[in-house]
């Protein structure tokens, strides 16, 4: 109650005075239920605190049209590569907020490096399968890049650089070539791996005998 009262003296105070303060210390002063438990009553002060100045501010409050491009930090369970893409794309466009579209949006080198690293972070932040994660996040950093100089040598399109493009032809593919994989294994656990093929020799160049040498063996008594 001490802490309170000081709270309520400096909330009252010409040059330290806040109402939004003044008003939540005097709610809590009135919450005589919480006195008997100051640790709690404290974070319930606290809590308000947080969300009154929060309110309306970017990256803090839930209503900000940035909350869901800040909320994009890892991989969902279940979600496939494409749809965290899209995800993240989506969360993008609403916290930009600017009238841009798909077909310019990745002309912009600055939107485009923050939506490709927030994927590219998404996919190995991966907590059901930390290895797919690193690989991913590999993988998928290599093929932005090689979009990258293929687009600046002016052999590549900029849908390319798209992370819906990256994910749906690169890393889902290969996702879906590894479940395969491991669905085989698991209805054929016997069965031994598949050798790899051997890679086709050229023909030999036929041989042909010496006349000579024929003819001399043919020579030779017995």
């Amino acid at each position: 109650m001490e802490i309170l009262t000081c709270l309520h003296v400096c909330s009252r105070a010409l040059k330290t005075g806040q109402q939004r303060v003044r008003s939540i210390v005097v709610t809590a002063m009135k919450d005589t239920c919480l006195f008997c438990n100051p640790v709690l009553h404290a974070m319930v002060i606290v809590a308000k605190l947080d969300s009154s100045f929060s309110l309306g501010v970017p990256g803090y409050s839930r209503e900000t049209p940035s909350a869901a491009w800040e909320a994009c930090v890892s991989r969902l369970p279940g979600e496939d590569a494409h749809t965290l893409a899209n995800r993240v794309y989506d969360s993008y466009l609403q916290k930009i907020g600017d009238d841009i579209d798909h077909r310019t949006i990745w002309s912009n080198e600055l939107y485009a490096s923050e939506i490709n690293t927030r994927t590219a972070n998404c996919l190995g932040n991966d907590v059901s399968d930390p290895a797919r994660g690193r690989a991913n996040h590999h993988q998928f950093t290599l093929r932005w890049h090689e979009a990258q100089q293929r687009i600046r040598s002016g052999g590549g399109k900029v849908q390319e650089m798209s992370n819906t493009y990256i994910a749906s032809h690169h890393i889902q593919t290969i996702e879906l070539a590894n479940d395969a994989v491991k669905v085989f294994n698991a209805q054929h656990p016997n069965s031994s791996t598949p050798k790899r093929v051997a890679a086709v020799q050229p023909p030999k160049t036929p041989t042909h005998p010496d006349p000579h040498r024929a003819a001399a063996r043919e020579t030779v008594p017995e």
